[in-house]
């Protein structure tokens, strides 16, 4: 782009790139006098240098034309290039945008039916931004509040069960009383005394489990428990030895009824060994104090056949959890101190409550800080303790149940 000249002091030209000037340069004067842009054949931009070695003079001139045609070529490059890039970001925060505002659109509709009753949705977490963070805190929200509801299904799902077993059962228990103290006085009458105070216990235990109370003293609790083991006394023909120690200040205790026979049931049918003529069954309640909070501690212990360490470690890991509907399977085997519960058919359902469900029923209002826990030793027996939440009044242990 221009020209180089070089040049002698008396204006002769020594050598010219374009070729246009030879002999004498006309327009040395201005070329050396100009400032970077004079008037010479034509308007120009120049530069003039003198060596004094060579005493010449070296020039070079750009047409001011030749300059501005080849600034509006660059002008327009950057003008290209700035449109370009200007393109290129409008699109990529279009991008963003759309991507942010397709999220929102989908997390909002997720919102819509889940307020329909679609516990199942899930919102897409993708990348871990504020949508995301929005997204899985959604999703974990659904998880906590379909289990919630399953909880709460199963629960009035089983209570409604529970209810429908009690009315099939239903029969005047007028009649058996008086069918049962019948059967007593005719046994009473032929000398056989065994039978008939086997039949008064049974009226007993009867009169008790038909009461309409769900919370009771432990006291009654343990005279139930007493009743259903003195009957077994008598049917082992004294075979069978029990004890039962309640602490001072706890008789007064409410509890759950019929939370205590299943241990003492479980303990009868399998710790007692009809060979041995020494079955014990011992039964103790006792306060105790743990993180701050009193409890109700009942243990139940056998000196029977006791278990496997290994059918003991799967019991008591049935026991800890808490299986779907509250279950916990306890199949039996040789020496296991766990009766599993019968069935669920019919009527007879109804009448064996089970160690499963007493465990069930107090995790189930109290929390999973209470229920069952085992210990056993084989040969030597096996103890079924009963943690409970130790209240002073009947009206706090209702208040805690209706709580929950």
């Amino acid at each position: 782009m221009g020209s180089q000249l070089v040049l002698y002091p008396n204006g002769q030209v020594l050598f010219d790139s374009s070729g246009k000037w030879h002999g004498s340069y006309p327009h040395m004067q201005p070329l050396l006098a100009s400032q970077g842009y004079a008037k010479l054949d034509r308007a120009s931009y120049t530069s003039a240098l003198w060596t004094p070695r060579s005493n010449l003079f070296v020039g070079a001139i750009v047409p001011a034309a030749e300059m501005e045609r080849q600034y509006k070529g660059l002008k327009l490059k950057l003008f290209t290039l700035t449109a370009l890039g200007i393109l290129i970001m409008i699109g990529l925060a279009y991008g963003a945008v759309y991507r942010h505002a397709r999220r929102t659109r989908i997390l909002i509709r997720a919102m819509k039916q889940a307020k329909q009753g679609n516990l199942s949705i899930r919102v897409p977490v993708g990348s871990q931004d504020e949508l995301g963070e929005i997204s899985s805190t959604f999703n974990g929200m659904l998880e906590e509040l379909r289990a919630y509801i399953d909880q709460v299904y199963v629960s009035d799902a089983r209570q409604k069960q529970a209810e429908l077993m009690a009315l099939q059962a239903q029969i005047n228990p007028h009649f058996l009383y008086n069918t049962l103290e019948a059967i007593r006085m005719r046994a009473m009458i032929q000398g056989a005394d065994d039978v008939g105070e086997m039949t008064f216990v049974l009226a007993s235990l009867f009169r008790y489990s038909v009461r309409p109370e769900t919370i009771v003293r432990l006291e009654d609790e343990m005279a139930y428990c007493r009743q259903y083991l003195e009957l077994h006394r008598i049917r082992h023909r004294d075979k069978l030895h029990y004890s039962i120690k309640i602490e001072d200040g706890l008789r007064e205790a409410p509890l759950l009824k019929l939370c205590l026979q299943p241990l003492a049931e479980n303990a009868v049918v399998h710790g007692f060994n009809p060979k041995s003529p020494d079955n014990r069954i011992d039964i103790s309640a006792r306060k105790e104090e743990a993180n701050g909070e009193s409890c109700l501690i009942i243990e139940v212990e056998d000196n029977g056949k006791g278990m496997e360490i290994d059918r003991l470690l799967a019991i008591q890991k049935q026991l800890a959890g808490r299986s779907h509907g509250g279950a916990v399977d306890s199949s039996p085997a040789d020496g296991a101190s766990i009766a599993p519960p019968p069935a669920v058919s019919g009527p007879a359902a109804g009448s064996s409550i089970g160690l499963r469900n007493v465990n069930e029923r107090i995790r189930l209002q109290f929390g999973d800080g209470y229920g069952l826990s085992l210990a056993s030793q084989k040969g030597k027996g096996t103890r079924i303790t009963l943690r409970l939440p130790l209240y002073a009044k009947e009206e706090d242990h209702v208040q805690r149940l209706d709580r929950r």
